[in-house]
């Protein structure tokens, strides 16, 4: 059986801020929608979708806010997944692992970070710093389908061939 659940407070936020604005001020439920509305058990679970949605430059550029939503009921509350809402000044690579924990490793991403800061200086030193690591995860990644570590020397030897097939 199907049992509805009606909650006056659907979902209670828990955020955790890192580098945020200290002007910040509690994030709203009201940032936030769930549906379906009113939520249902279903097998055990309660599937839902959780959208936030911040007023415009409501956070610092380089702030990195987790919010977790909570499932409150009579008997106690549950915590959801969390999901992680960054400023336009924050990075996250989906690139490089554990095949880059290798000596020398730091040396040639700071080498190419210089060499992109020097080569285009026309453009926002915090873009060329976060295409140059990209650049150089994106390279080890495409290196470690043939091999379990990847040699620093071997993303400098690839840089060129990488800039030609990237370039407009």
């Amino acid at each position: 059986m199907i049992k509805k659940i009606y909650l006056p407070l659907m979902l209670l936020m828990t955020l955790a801020f890192v580098g945020c604005n200290k002007d910040m001020k509690p994030l709203s439920a009201d940032y936030f929608t769930v549906t379906p509305s009113p939520l249902e058990v279903v097998g055990g679970q309660v599937p839902a979708t959780v959208t936030g949605t911040f007023p415009e430059k409501y956070f610092d550029k380089k702030s990195v806010v987790t919010v977790t939503p909570y499932l409150v009921y009579a008997d106690g509350e549950t915590a959801g997944t969390p999901f992680v809402y960054q400023g336009e000044k924050v990075a996250h690579l989906e690139v490089g692992g554990p095949y880059q924990a290798t000596g020398g490793m730091g040396d040639t991403l700071a080498g190419m970070i210089t060499g992109f800061l020097a080569q285009f200086a026309s453009i926002d030193r915090y873009k060329a710093v976060t295409v140059a690591t990209w650049l150089h995860s994106a390279i080890a990644d495409d290196l470690a389908k043939n091999a379990y570590v990847v040699l620093p020397t071997l993303i400098s030897k690839a840089i060129p061939s990488w800039m030609k097939k990237l370039s407009l």
